[in-house]
């Protein structure tokens, strides 16, 4: 990669690749979730978090991490990768 804030075209166009397979496949994972009704759970006092929101965090988590040498922050699971 390029200097930290200065990317290449080639390397704005993997990191938009990489991005968008890593949104396929929790889309995926959302999709399948949802048709088979799986209910949310309490996270707080009024803060809910379904099966699928942790699935899909998890899914392009692990993606990012395989895919480029940058550090994850997620709503579900904190940072990891770094």
């Amino acid at each position: 990669m390029a200097e930290q804030g200065s990317l290449s075209h080639a390397e704005h166009a993997e990191l938009v690749a990489i991005a968008e397979i890593a949104a396929r496949k929790a889309g995926e994972i959302a999709l399948s979730v949802f048709a088979s009704s799986a209910g949310a759970v309490h996270k707080g006092e009024v803060d809910l978090v379904t099966e699928a929101d942790l699935r899909c965090e998890k899914a392009i988590r692990e993606h990012l991490i395989d895919a480029t040498d940058f550090g994850v922050l997620g709503e579900e699971g904190g940072v990891s990768g770094c």
